[in-house]
């Protein structure tokens, strides 16, 4: 099964991205959003998001903003709307902002974390230092049903 045929589904995610001016994330919002394939939420700078959309000749309509005067900010905002189950996934500029957000929120009751990467041959696990034996266990698991797909 293709990861295009996953996708197809009735419902669509809700993505947050989170410190949304950065270029990249502009890019793969408007594909997505184009192929119809989420709703989205922009978290950051209002005016940098809009001035890096107009550069990249990117439409905004129908696209939920969020106004946030710093990265930290972004990012507690994010945590915020994670805990309270309103987005599907969170997009996050760098590892760094991932990071820091998956840490607060990994002390959240009943969260459950796992991390891989995928895009290459075989999917690779990432796990940290500080991870349980739980989440690099969910995390394997992640990679073997990416892997079995």
């Amino acid at each position: 099964m293709s990861l295009n045929s996953m996708l197809k589904t009735e419902r669509h995610c809700r993505v947050v991205i989170v410190q949304a001016d950065h270029e990249d994330s502009l890019k793969v919002m408007d594909e997505a959003h184009r192929e119809g394939l989420a709703d989205f939420i922009l978290i950051g700078d209002r005016n940098k998001i809009h001035n890096k959309s107009d550069d990249l000749k990117i439409l905004l309509d129908g696209i939920d903003i969020r106004n946030a005067d710093s990265d930290k900010e972004a990012s507690d905002m994010a945590a915020g709307m994670a805990s309270a189950g309103q987005p599907d996934i969170l997009l996050f500029p760098d590892l760094n902002s991932a990071n820091a957000v998956s840490k607060t929120l990994a002390f959240i009751p009943g969260c459950e974390s796992a991390g891989i990467l995928v895009g290459l041959k075989v999917p690779v696990v990432l796990t940290s230092r500080s991870d349980s034996e739980e989440t690099r266990y969910l995390s394997l698991k992640l990679a073997m049903a990416s892997a079995l797909s």
